[in-house]
């Protein structure tokens, strides 16, 4: 978990864009993570959540959605580098990494249209 507090790791980081969706209609999206650690090869982005994950590890379909959202909006702007991303439980101080293909699915969800504004 060093890397999330590591000096190049910078906080609360906006991120905005623009999500086309299959119907032809392009989502506003905008956020704000929490972690943004960039090297040379990859950037890993980061949400901390307050208490422990489910007994199963699953971490809900909001927070894939998110972190998916996060994850493309940064790959478009960065193209070159790996992203990956991560959730922080703080009440138990554990990382843990998102699979590529959960993130691939809740973005595919997304521009499905199977999601809630809030």
């Amino acid at each position: 978990m060093a890397p999330v507090f590591s000096a190049p790791a910078r906080a609360e980081i906006a991120l905005v864009g623009q999500l086309a969706l299959h119907d032809g209609q392009k989502l506003a999206l905008s956020g704000r993570v929490d972690r943004y650690i960039e090297n040379e090869d990859e950037i890993m982005l980061i949400d901390f959540k307050t208490g422990t994950p489910d007994a199963s590890g699953d971490i809900g379909p909001a927070l894939m959605m998110q972190m998916a959202v996060y994850r493309d909006l940064v790959a478009r702007a960065k193209p070159d580098k790996k992203i990956t991303c991560g959730i922080v439980w703080t009440q138990i101080a554990r990382l843990d990494q998102l699979a590529a293909s959960d993130l691939d699915a809740a973005l595919e969800d997304i521009r499905m249209g199977a999601f809630t504004l809030a």
